[in-house]
Order: structure tokens, then C-alpha cells, then sequence
């Protein structure tokens, strides 16, 4: 690829060409600043018509940049529909908004102090049902670690002379 920086009619042109010989363009930033100095804004850039290949579309894409570091805009229309389309394609890409960033919390930092002692109560419950449950299965399938006289003991206990102290329990407030 050959590349000139010219100023023609008093407009700024980067002309991509084929390169006459095995020396490669490095334009110095001279030449752009150069540009710069003469207050030039904006430049066209031009290639070849013969030449089409991804290597001229890499040396526009740099051109590209090096230009809007320097502060000066680029103009593609004179560049074919198909390369405008590509380098649209391009600088669009690098646009792409961040992924939003999404703060993970504990479940328990979420429902705060009530929520945790809350669930804590409801673990307890949980738990005090199912020891239950095991209980009333282990005495009905008589695997219950207790004598049938202490059973029957508890049952009348439980009976109407337990109804006084129970009526007084009942008007406590426990926590």
C-alpha cells in the first residue's frame, strides 16, 4: 500500500494506493500535524479504483484512527458503497454499551435482620414437627424408647386434673 497526504483545492486527501515499490508508506505525524496547524477539519480519503482487498480496508481503518486522534474528521464518500458499509460496520462494534453490573447479595443480606430471625423461627418449627412426626411413628409402629405404664401414666395425668393448671398456663405470656 502506498499512501499520500496531499492538501489538493485547498482540501486535505489521504490517497490509498498500490504501492509502486517494496517500500511501505509511514507518513510522518508531521504531515498531520502539519494539517492541524492550517486549521484543516476534516479529510477525504480516496483510493484506487482497481484496488480491493482487505489490506486497503485495514489501511483505511487506520487512517481512520490516526485521523480522529489527531482531531481531524474523515469523509468516506468517495470510498465505494460496499467500503462505507464495512467501516460503518466496523466503528459500530467498538460502541457496544458495558454489560450493567449486577451486585450479588447474600439472600440474608437482602431480608434483613427480621427476615433472618424469622427464618430461624420457621427452621425451629420445621424441625420440632418432624421430631414429632418421627415420635408418633416410632409409637405406632411400637419402636417407642418408653414402657407401656408410662404411657398410660402420662394419658391420665393428661386428664381432667391437669385442666386447672393448664387454665392457668394458658393466661401467661411467654416469649
Amino acid at each position: 500500500m502506498a499512501v499520500e497526504l496531499k492538501i489538493i483545492n485547498n482540501v486535505a486527501v489521504v490517497l490509498i494506493g498500490e504501492a509502486k515499490s517494496d517500500n511501505w508508506s509511514d507518513i510522518a505525524e508531521s504531515t498531520l500535524e502539519e494539517w492541524k496547524k492550517n486549521n484543516i477539519k476534516i479529510a477525504y480519503i480516496r483510493i484506487d479504483d482497481c484496488l480491493a482487498s482487505s489490506a486497503c480496508m485495514a489501511e483505511i481503518y487506520h487512517w481512520m484512527i490516526k485521523l480522529k486522534n489527531v482531531g481531524i474528521e474523515y469523509n468516506l464518500d468517495d470510498l465505494p458503497a460496499n467500503y462505507k458499509d464495512l467501516l460503518k460496520l466496523t466503528l459500530n462494534s467498538a460502541n457496544i454499551p458495558p454489560e450493567p453490573q449486577v451486585n450479588k447479595q447474600d439472600v440474608l443480606e437482602n431480608i434483613g435482620e427480621f427476615g433472618y430471625n424469622t427464618v430461624k423461627s420457621i427452621k425451629k418449627s420445621l424441625n420440632f414437627i418432624k421430631e414429632s412426626m418421627i415420635s408418633v411413628f416410632n409409637f405406632l409402629t411400637g419402636r417407642a424408647v418408653f414402657r407401656s405404664e408410662d404411657f398410660w401414666f402420662i394419658f391420665a395425668d393428661c386428664s381432667y386434673k391437669a385442666v386447672g393448671i393448664i387454665s392457668l398456663v394458658s393466661f401467661l405470656k411467654i416469649e
